[in-house]
């Protein structure tokens, strides 16, 4: 997506259509954004603050938001790209108002945005959209992806109001996994972050064996999926990823503010 930081205006460079060019150039290959028309076009992140809930905030909001702050990087003008982001977490916490506890205005949006990556998932294949590739992304990365989120916000529980904009910038510096891996260190959870790791790279090396890609990709129906045993591979992989997260989020350290702040 084309980042434009501030309000909407008319006339932006570069143009989505000369971004597009250059992605279809590169030896490297790109795919190209989905149909839903969430990405290949311009953001503006003034929306992406302004629209957080009631109905401005679409579904494609949502997942740009969330996207901006959980996984994006600059490809140019990182400076514009940092702007927005701390805009977006500003956004947030401008409602947070208790040192030491979880920042629940942030909280309820990550959750909710993992909730309805769930509920798009059952859309997308009912419009016969595919159904192995994308159960099995749900079962390991997609859950990564949210924990990623969840973790950082959390751990805000040791921080007073005023630290709190500083170590979530810190944090969604960083990508998906060296979050979720600092969360297992600073907990000394290592066992469980090794067993959580572990199995995702293992998954991450099913996903580039292109024969075993092609299959997860074609099963179009659960039951189709359950013949596959790459499939019950990654379903045992995905166990093993939750058992590794569940044993973090319910450690000692961090049990109390699951209960309070994930569960209710």
């Amino acid at each position: 997506m084309v980042l434009v930081h501030g309000a909407k205006r008319p006339q932006v460079a570069p143009t989505v259509e000369a971004v597009a060019d250059r992605f279809e150039r590169d030896p490297g290959g790109f795919k190209r954004p989905g149909a839903t028309g969430t990405f290949g076009t311009w953001v503006w992140s003034e929306e992406l603050v302004r629209k957080i809930g009631l109905d401005e905030d679409t579904n494609r909001n949502l997942t740009r938001r969330s996207l901006l702050m959980l996984e994006s990087i600059a490809l140019r003008n990182p400076v514009v790209h940092r702007d927005a982001r701390r805009a977006v977490v500003e956004g947030y916490l401008g409602d947070a108002r208790r040192s030491f506890s979880p920042p629940r205005f942030l909280l309820n949006d990550v959750v909710r945005y993992w909730r309805t990556m769930g509920v798009d998932f059952v859309a997308k294949i009912r419009k016969d959209q595919g159904w192995g590739l994308r159960n099995a992304k749900l079962r390991t990365s997609r859950k990564l992806l949210f924990a990623s989120g969840l973790l950082p916000v959390l751990r805000c529980h040791e921080l007073e109001v005023e630290a709190m904009t500083r170590f979530l910038l810190s944090q969604f510096e960083a990508t998906p996994l060296d979050r979720v891996a600092d969360a297992f260190r600073a907990y000394g959870e290592l066992e469980r972050g090794v067993q959580t790791l572990v199995a995702y790279d293992h998954f991450l090396s099913l996903l580039d064996d292109p024969e075993v890609r092609e299959e997860l990709d074609s099963l179009s129906t659960a039951s189709a999926a359950w013949e596959s045993k790459h499939f019950a591979t990654v379903v045992e992989l995905g166990h093993e990823i939750d058992s590794g997260l569940l044993g973090l989020l319910f450690s000692p350290a961090l049990s109390r503010w699951t209960q309070e702040f994930g569960v209710l």
